[in-house]
């Protein structure tokens, strides 16, 4: 009976420790080769952290928001569109895509970065670059951005 005891305490940990992302496992996703992130694909399901970061990465790089060197992936999770408009609107940032169902499994995904945002218009300068995080959230099903390049506080490290 210990023996059983022990194992299904070793297996628990195990499940928990996976289930976790360590700076060591988000460090990873920050060097991503301009290959990698031009043979990415929209359309297909978003089953690994890597996949969500290389689709929020394209998410942002063709809005108005830039990076200014490499951004850090700070977190990378996966969620309910329910979860992530909660997150959202915590650091009042508005509503998020509000036609999707609620029960939509989404990835949110958060950059820590120097960058700036152009303003619309062809003759609009870039505004002063920030250090900050932004975050993008994406349909699981698909990494069809929902909303890209929102501002958020950073996450504390632990």
């Amino acid at each position: 009976m210990g023996k059983i005891i022990l194992w299904a305490s070793a297996l628990i940990a195990i499940m928990i420790f996976n289930a976790c992302s360590t700076s060591e496992e988000i460090n990873n996703l920050d060097s991503i080769s301009e290959p990698t992130l031009a043979a990415f694909q929209f359309g297909e399901p978003i089953t690994t952290k890597q996949q969500a970061v290389i689709a929020a990465r394209l998410g942002i790089n063709a809005s108005r928001l830039h990076f200014v060197g490499e951004p850090r992936a700070v977190r990378v999770e996966e969620m309910t569109r329910k979860q992530a408009e909660q997150i959202v609107r915590s650091s009042n940032q508005g509503a998020i895509d509000a036609t999707s169902p609620t029960d939509l499994p989404v990835w949110f995904v958060v950059f820590e970065s120097i960058y700036h945002i152009t303003p619309p218009g062809p003759d609009a300068s870039p505004l002063p670059q920030k250090h900050g995080c932004v975050f993008v959230i994406l349909n699981s099903q698909d990494g069809a951005p929902l909303q890209v390049g929102g501002e958020i506080p950073c996450p504390t490290k632990q």
